[in-house]
């Protein structure tokens, strides 16, 4: 697992209490993972280049938070993963049609991550579709209202196994189902005595199991009940999920806290 994940996932819980954190309880908290102090401080150093993380001197230390940026970010993630499939659906698709010419390949690239990073999958070159009504924040987010290279629109094929076969064309659904399975066998197992682990376990816990989780759901479309493949895992592991980050907040961040005021 890389740093900046780690990162990402220890900022998540300091979003939920507010505030920041100063720089060595947070590489105390990254030598949790086996991060050495260098390669914290590097990670950190990076992800403030990058607009994500502010500091602030305070004393002889500094202090580091998430900016408004990265408090998006983690809304965004959250949003999008830590809310079940929904049991109904519109019959509506989200569609993302792009002309964008081989020559800027940078800017294609960085709309198909952010496409792949909502749960978009992709039906031929230039065109990526989702279950979900997400127009209005997807048109923020891609910046397109004054792009005419970008359009966003829903559409409908009429029939709901014409949907479910282009869902199986626009996303690799087996491989989903493996990585749900993966998930299951790796944590379900650590259910027994979840409620008793120490303040710093449950914190470590908690950080991996999140990190685990937002990086699972990226590869899902989060396909509505009607979509599902017979035997879909996603609905196991989301409950699962559930529990275990129930057993965890509390204590989790109950020692980030005494970590950060101590």
């Amino acid at each position: 697992m890389h740093s900046r994940d780690i990162v990402t996932a220890v900022l998540e819980s300091l979003d939920t209490l507010g505030g920041g954190l100063r720089l060595a309880p947070f590489t105390a908290l990254l030598g949790l993972f086996d991060i050495r102090p260098d390669a914290a401080r590097a990670t950190l150093s990076r992800m403030r280049r990058e607009g994500l993380l502010s500091t602030e001197k305070i004393g002889r230390e500094v202090e580091y938070a998430p900016t408004d940026q990265m408090r998006q970010r983690l809304k965004a993630e959250r949003d999008r993963s830590l809310v079940p499939p929904s049991p109904d659906w519109s019959g509506d698709w989200t569609l993302v049609l792009y002309q964008i010419p081989e020559s800027d390949r940078a800017r294609r690239e960085k709309l198909k991550r952010r496409l792949i990073d909502r749960g978009y999958g992709q039906i031929n070159p230039t065109t990526w579709i989702s279950p979900r009504d997400d127009r209005e924040s997807l048109r923020c987010d891609l910046c397109c209202d004054d792009d005419p290279s970008v359009v966003v629109l829903t559409s409908r094929t009429g029939s709901l196994e014409r949907d479910r076969e282009l869902a199986a064309r626009a996303w690799d659904l087996a491989d989903v189902v493996a990585q749900y399975d993966d998930f299951l066998r790796e944590w379900e197992p650590r259910l027994a005595g979840i409620d008793r682990v120490s303040g710093r376990e449950a914190f470590r816990l908690r950080a991996l199991l999140m990190s685990d989780w937002f990086h699972l759901p990226r590869h899902d479309p989060r396909l509505p009940l009607p979509l599902q493949p017979q035997g879909w895992p996603g609905q196991a592991a989301f409950v699962l999920f559930n529990r275990l980050s129930t057993a965890l907040d509390a204590p989790a961040l109950a020692h980030l806290k005494a970590l950060r005021e101590g």
